[in-house]
């Protein structure tokens, strides 16, 4: 089930409030929307699963931070 193109705006777009995107503030990544997928965005074209575990470190990293600014 694909979710409306409304919801997709709302949670990849930065807020004002927090400064960061919903959907990176909760699941601690950057969102790769479907057109990306299927039209092999350079993003998508780039990825590469042996880098995956440091890149992750690092979104975590920066979500640790995204939080501490979103509460202040």
């Amino acid at each position: 089930e694909e979710l409306p193109i409304v919801l997709w705006v709302v949670h990849t777009t930065a807020n004002r409030a927090t400064g960061g995107m919903p959907f990176f503030l909760v699941y601690g990544a950057e969102v790769v929307l479907p057109p990306e997928v299927q039209l092999n965005s350079p993003r998508v074209a780039m990825f590469s699963e042996e880098e995956q575990p440091d890149r992750r470190y690092t979104d975590l990293e920066l979500l640790k931070e995204k939080h501490d600014i979103a509460t202040l």
